[in-house]
């Protein structure tokens, strides 16, 4: 199993680097990239502080990781809410701020419309559907990795899909 190189490897560590999908998985529950790239970190630490016989073998290291990284992006959650909102109260409104341009302005309402529908899923379809959609995987390694039968991976798709559609049909967005 082929595993991309991630910032958040040391140069001279031990442990092999973390693998891109998970990324993917991480990025898409904290939506955002630097957020993803702390939790992303503290997986790495995660799994070199853990003694060797903590970590599971080769062939288990992805369900593995993808525990670590759902615990860590659901704390870097709760923690990057409380500080956005001590922010929030500590600062005053920027009246004096115009309005970005048309295409910058339709392009962030395209994406938080699937952001908001994709916040509505259920986590296990949400990272099916990254893992499918953005990553690319085929039915096989996503089930790999999350440590899922192949069948349950067609099946959250599906359901995946048919929720995001119904999702997005409640805010306007129709198929062409």
């Amino acid at each position: 199993m082929p595993t991309d190189p991630s910032p958040a490897d040391c140069s001279g560590s031990l442990a092999a680097p973390l693998p891109g999908w998970l990324r993917s998985v991480v990025a898409g529950r904290v939506g955002d990239a630097d957020l993803a790239e702390d939790v992303l970190q503290e997986v790495a630490l995660a799994e070199a502080r853990t003694a060797p016989g903590g970590v599971p073998p080769a062939e288990r290291r992805g369900p593995w990781l993808y525990r670590v990284a759902l615990r860590q992006a659901a704390f870097a959650l709760r923690t990057a809410g409380r500080r956005r909102r001590r922010e929030r109260a500590a600062a005053a409104p920027d009246r004096d701020a115009g309005p970005p341009p048309l295409a910058t302005l339709l392009h962030a309402e395209t994406a938080d419309l699937l952001r908001a529908a994709l916040a509505e899923l259920p986590p296990a379809d949400r990272d099916v559907l990254t893992l499918c959609h953005m990553e690319g995987l085929t039915y096989a390694g996503i089930a790999e990795r999350l440590g899922v039968s192949v069948h349950c991976v067609e099946d959250r798709l599906r359901r995946g899909r048919g929720r995001l559609r119904r999702a997005l049909a409640r805010r306007g967005v129709r198929e062409p």
